[in-house]
């Protein structure tokens, strides 16, 4: 048992060393008192926190993600009308939570630092006001720290507050730091930085996750030796996770972010392959929400060239189910889901999937042309039936093999805070890369 699990967290080191490469990385410091090097500050358009107004507008205060210490105003009015206003039902006016946004070691802590005083300055103005908490990417780890912060506390002590994530790492089943460990830390203000584990859901607090398909940061492939499912989801780093409102920048982008998905119901219970059906699920004090994406990230290059949808709706079908084979959507969002060595997809499923995928790229394809496939239509049928039957009489039993397996070679680590910040050797260089991004996101 012990040689199994050596190989286990050998694999993980190494799958780690390449997945947080491509993540924005975390900061960590000794307390959560460091110098606030930038100041809370608000949009353009709101002069104070807001009250509840007339019209029952409340205030969402707002962190951005790595390189995005002062979003721009249309991308917070896009994030409020896309994912705030229809998570929750009510109307919000932003207000920008700074920091210094970049990969280095103090942009975590002052993340918080200003989040804190953020908090202090709404309730000290609005004492009895509900608000929300947004952040994105980092900017989403800073406020699941803030939310196990508060479970510290009394439930009637603590704020009318909701908290809402987008691409959070710490998404029980798809984030990228949830994926190696299932533990749920408590909040330790001697260690500010991401922890390796998984969010909390039993807090009391209401929560909103909303993630995209096929993003690295919170839908990493469970099954990450599928390298097709992994290259697919490092590409998405950028067509899936930077996609949130039609993209970070302070114009619009359609070659690259097509217009994104707002909520709007109504929702499926689960995701079906090729659905585009946006998916809700809850998990004690949290509403996640996943949302389809119409295109593979990894045929994202291609359509950004200008290769038409229809072109790349041929091999998409196909390209598709490969990438599916690294993930298990059987499991709830909310339920931790620990990455494993074997896919728990049978084989002869696998290829019925396959060959409908391919007959139904074939008929993308000669559509195309003008052309009718003889017993096209017949032949997918015949395809979806065998797999339904598969699923059933040979899946089933091999989903429990594969469990088995993948038990007894953990891809698992222990939890806890971690630092990637390289004990501030980079900071040079990342005080550079943010003053010349910081303002191309932010539209300054």
């Amino acid at each position: 048992m012990r040689l199994r699990r050596r190989v286990g967290h050998l694999l993980v080191i190494a799958l780690l060393i390449g997945l947080l490469a491509a993540v924005p990385q975390p900061a960590s410091a000794s307390t959560a008192a460091a110098p606030v090097r930038i100041p809370v500050r608000l949009t353009d358009s709101v002069t104070e926190s807001l009250p509840v107004d007339a019209d029952g507008v409340l205030t969402a205060l707002i962190l951005g993600g790595t390189f995005m210490p002062r979003p721009s105003a249309r991308w917070l009015d896009a994030v409020i009308a896309d994912y705030i206003n229809p998570a929750t039902g009510d109307s919000y006016s932003p207000v920008t939570v700074e920091y210094p946004a970049t990969l280095a070691s103090y942009s975590f802590p002052d993340g918080f630092a200003n989040l804190s005083n953020a908090m202090a300055q709404q309730l000290a103005n609005h004492p009895d006001d509900p608000f929300l908490i947004a952040g994105y990417s980092q900017g989403s780890a800073i406020v699941t720290l803030m939310k196990l912060q508060l479970m510290e506390m009394e439930a009637a002590e603590r704020p009318d507050v909701t908290f809402l994530l987008l691409g959070s790492g710490d998404r029980p089943n798809g984030g990228i730091f949830s994926r190696f460990s299932d533990e749920v830390p408590t909040f330790n203000p001697d260690s500010i930085g991401y922890f390796l584990g998984t969010q909390p859901t039993d807090g009391g607090i209401r929560t909103i996750d909303i993630a995209h398909q096929y993003e690295l940061t919170s839908d990493l492939p469970r099954y990450p030796l599928n390298l097709v499912a992994t290259l697919n989801a490092f590409l998405g780093l950028i067509y899936s996770h930077a996609a949130y409102a039609n993209g970070p920048l302070p114009f619009e982008f359609p070659a690259v972010w097509p217009e994104s998905m707002p909520l709007a119901g109504p929702f499926a219970d689960e995701y079906v392959l090729g659905s585009m059906d946006i998916v809700k699920q809850t998990t004690g004090d949290t509403d996640f929400y996943f949302i389809p994406v119409d295109m593979l990230p990894l045929l994202g290059p291609l359509r950004t060239l200008g290769v038409p949808d229809s072109l790349l709706n041929i091999v998409q079908p196909a390209l598709q189910v490969i990438v599916e084979a690294g993930y298990d959507r059987s499991v709830d969002f909310g339920e931790p889901a620990l990455a494993g060595l074997i896919p728990v997809l049978d084989p002869v499923t696998f290829s019925l999937q396959f060959a409908r995928a391919v007959a139904q790229g074939a008929d993308n394809a000669a559509g195309l042309l003008g052309i009718n496939l003889p017993f096209s239509a017949e032949v997918q049928d015949l395809l979806t039936l065998w797999t339904a039957r598969s699923a059933e009489l040979i899946g089933e039993p091999y989903y429990v093999l594969a469990n088995t397996v993948n038990e007894l070679f953990p891809l698992a680590l222990g939890g806890g805070a971690i630092d990637l910040s390289g004990n501030g050797l980079l900071d040079p260089l990342m005080e550079v890369l943010g003053a010349l991004i910081g303002p191309f996101t932010s539209g300054e």
